[in-house]
């Protein structure tokens, strides 16, 4: 077809019982002087038709229209559904372009508000710019977070599950930003774009925007739980208080590891003196929780900036030191036990005890700086699993290596039963199979709970 050929009597995105097509008088005589002009008597004009696609869109100087039922086809463009055409039959607006910035990358930001005035763009308009344009907001480095926010949640039935920003309408501060869609968008910009899009109050795109109002002074659930400031106090304090206690107690392992000549021959207190060490130097971090987080956060406690926090966060990884070296006192107590090797044996051996651990740590806490970041009750890496991979393995590899111990101190009671030297053998050998079992127990008492709310971060 030459030009603006639609169905007779019905719009051209309609679905026809009947095949008709009707067509303009310029077009019809088009049609007519190709078939004179191919002289051939009843000759038959080939037309292409499309009941919904680009021979239907109305080509005009501003460009290509789009309507509900008309999408822009081409690649990196969508329908902006502009109001100030809406009088215009069969048109909801012109196709236009993907959101740059003014370097041609991607602007997804641009696809939810108004850059200039910061304003909520319209339900249909957000839609079809995340759908066409791939413009979900990312959080690489929100622990917390979702892996992106897109237009594809939004959505209700009863307005009764309609999500707000504020559920209680009392913003307080407006001006603050929240740093959830990007750098500058403001507490009433986010009130405004949930009372102005629908989405579910049960989403995860709503509990996390509410889990963020209390940057804006709104009531609701507040964050990590704490939605009043004696809770809010509770958390800051609680972990400071734990962080004492396990600096005390390692403080007192320390003394008592090195405090004689004899006790610092010892290949056991060594490590547990570096043990010790390395766990001082967490909870130190630990104990400061809230104090090293940028201000700008709004958490109660907050006093510091990127760089205290990101200084926080590199100390409590290297406080996971301590969780590396278990597994070397692991090994140390089963070639102790399973393998009989005395200490001067493992001492030759040393620094293959004490390295690894250490060289492990540095690397994870060095690798972990670009994502140091605000976890609500402390700095800390703010990645998503992979941080919490070596604890994983750490307590998979002790677990592993007290399991085969296990074994081996039931095989070897059994059968050494019978006889009295044997006996004396492996009762010293169920000490010292009870002294491991008390290490692993604290073991696990100090890192699957961490490791568990790591996880819980993780998993949203």
């Amino acid at each position: 077809a030459w030009g603006d050929a639609v169905a007779c009597g019905h719009n051209s995105y309609d679905v026809l019982n009947i095949p008709i097509l009707c067509v303009g008088k310029e077009d019809g005589q088009r049609i007519k002087a190709a078939i004179i002009s191919s002289g051939s008597s009843g000759a038959i004009a080939s037309l292409e038709v499309s009941i919904a696609g680009q021979a239907c869109h109305r080509i005009s100087p501003r460009g290509t229209t789009c309507s509900d039922s008309i999408p822009c086809t081409s690649t990196n463009m969508f329908c902006p559904f502009d109001k100030t055409v809406s009088k215009l039959q069969n048109i909801n607006g012109w196709c236009n372009a993907c959101p740059v910035d003014e370097f041609g990358n991607p602007t997804p930001l641009a696809c939810y508000f108004e850059l200039d005035d910061g304003v909520p763009r319209d339900v249909k308009f957000i839609e079809d710019c995340v759908t066409n344009c791939d413009a979900q907001i990312k959080f690489s480095s929100c622990k917390f977070c979702p892996d992106k926010l897109d237009a594809l949640h939004f959505g209700i039935e009863d307005p009764s599950d309609k999500c707000l920003f504020c559920p209680n309408y009392d913003l307080k501060y407006p001006e603050r930003i929240v740093p959830l869609f990007g750098d500058n968008i403001q507490c009433w910009q986010m009130q405004a774009f949930y009372e102005y899009v629908d989405v579910s109050k049960n989403s995860q795109n709503c509990q996390l925007a509410q889990s963020m109002n209390y940057i804006c002074g709104c009531g609701g659930v507040g964050y990590a739980g704490a939605n009043t400031d004696a809770k809010k106090e509770v958390l800051v304090w609680m972990p400071r208080a734990m962080a004492m206690f396990s600096i005390f107690g390692s403080f007192f392992i320390l003394y008592d590891t090195i405090r004689t000549p004899l006790k610092q021959k010892k290949l056991l207190n060594q490590m547990l003196a570096t043990l010790s060490f390395f766990d001082i130097v967490g909870s130190i971090a630990y104990a400061f929780t809230t104090l090293p987080i940028p201000e700008e956060n709004y958490l109660y406690g907050s006093k510091g900036n990127d760089k205290t926090c990101m200084a926080q966060g590199f100390f409590i990884q290297i406080g996971t030191i301590a969780c590396f070296m278990n597994v070397s006192i692991s090994v140390y107590y089963l070639l102790t036990i399973d393998y009989g090797w005395k200490n001067e044996r493992l001492m030759s051996k040393r620094p293959w005890f004490v390295m690894p651990p250490i060289v492990v740590g540095l690397v994870f806490a060095c690798v972990g700086i670009p994502f140091y970041d605000n976890l609500y009750l402390w700095c800390n890496n703010a990645a998503r699993y992979w941080p919490e991979i070596p604890v994983i393995l750490a307590i998979l590899a002790a677990t592993t290596i007290m399991i085969n111990i296990c074994l081996n101190v039931r095989k070897t009671t059994q059968a050494s039963a019978q006889y009295t030297y044997s006996r004396n053998s492996v009762q010293i050998s169920k000490m010292v199979f009870e002294q491991a079992c008390w290490f692993t127990g604290a073991f696990y008492v100090t890192w699957v709970p961490y490791l568990a709310m790591q996880y819980m971060w993780s998993s949203g």
